[in-house]
Parts: C-alpha cells; structure tokens; sequence
C-alpha cells in the first residue's frame, strides 16, 4: 500500500474498510465495512510513515445462511464463505474521510 500523508500534526487512527463482497444477492453486505485500525503517535505536519493493518480471512468472508455449515481455521464453526473476486480496499481517518483507495482480487 502507498503511504499516506497527514496535514495536521499530533496522532491519527488510520482506519481499513472493505467494500462490499462479491456475494450472492440473498447475502446482506455493507457498501464499507471496517476491517482494522491503528492508532499512529506524534506525526509531524506533512510527514509520512508506511504503517501495516493486517486484514484477516475472517473480515474478507460473508455470512451465507443458505450456507452449510463448516469449520474455520481458527477452530470457529459456522457458514463463512471467503469471498472471490475484485475488493476494495479503502484507507482513512473515517468512514466519510478515505484518502486512498483500491480494488484487490481475491
């Protein structure tokens, strides 16, 4: 991911979002779901850091009712489907403020 420039000095919580799966339409999504967060300390004005806000398989999957049921990775039972396709990736200080933005496939 490219680094992110801040303007005003002090701390910033850079926050994640994942639009919306590629899911079937019996599936409820979100247009963006927060996916992880990180609370950055002491950014001079104009400084850019490269930072990492790992996203798990967990927040690129979708609840499917129509699902069976399986057993995840993490010993977790339940009808998560890891989603395939295009994804976007959104970064920003809030929902309503994304700075950067791109589409990954899966």
């Amino acid at each position: 991911m490219e680094k992110i420039t801040t303007i005003a000095g002090g701390d910033e919580i850079v926050q994640a979002y994942l639009g919306a799966p590629e899911a079937p339409g019996h599936v409820q999504k979100v247009k963006k779901q927060l996916a992880g967060f990180l609370r950055v300390e002491d950014i001079l004005p104009g400084e850019s850091r490269r930072i990492t806000i790992p996203i798990t398989e967990r927040e690129l999957s979708y609840w499917d009712i129509l699902a069976p049921i399986t057993e995840c990775a993490d010993g977790t039972k339940g009808k998560w489907i890891l989603s395939k396709g295009g994804r976007e990736v959104m970064v920003g200080s809030a929902s309503d403020r994304i700075l950067y933005s791109k589409t990954v496939n899966l």
